[in-house]
Order: structure tokens, then C-alpha cells, then sequence
């Protein structure tokens, strides 16, 4: 992943939450899950930006894994309530 791929995903990641609607719920256990997980990845991918700007090259490696990981848990919560992330 490059600092640009990085960069557009953090973007994403924005807009997603400027649509968030604050405290108004009651939200489902799901929706607090996936709103948990996008901001855990929004911690990992500043991490992910100082590691390729480092070059540490380890640590970029696995900060990529658990973002795999992250994305993977946000594809299977968008599959079980057609839930647009």
C-alpha cells in the first residue's frame, strides 16, 4: 500500500463519518461495531503512514495484516445487514 492509497482510504474514512449522526440512536449492535472497527482502522492507517514514511518495513507489513483483517470483519457486518460502509 502506498502513502496515496493510505491517504484516499483515510478519505474515505471522513466522508463515512461526516454522515454519522452523532448520539441520535438507538443504533443496532452491529452499526456500534462497525463504527468501532472504522475508527480502529482509522488508529491503524496513521500508524501504517508513519510506517511507510519511516520505511520500517515490519512494521508496515503487519499493520497491513490487521488491516486485512479489519476489512475482512466490515465486508462479513455490510453482508449480514446490507449495511453501505
Amino acid at each position: 500500500m502506498t502513502l496515496k492509497e493510505v491517504e484516499r482510504e483515510l478519505k474515505e474514512i471522513y466522508e463515512e463519518r461526516k454522515k454519522w449522526d452523532g448520539g441520535k440512536g438507538p443504533f443496532t449492535s452491529d452499526e456500534i461495531k462497525r463504527r468501532e472497527l472504522i475508527l480502529i482502522k482509522q488508529g491503524f492507517l496513521y500508524q501504517l503512514e508513519e510506517a511507510i514514511k519511516g520505511k520500517d518495513k515490519n512494521k508496515k507489513e503487519f499493520l497491513l495484516e490487521i488491516l486485512e483483517i479489519i476489512n475482512k470483519w466490515l465486508k462479513i457486518l455490510k453482508e449480514a445487514k446490507n449495511v453501505e460502509i
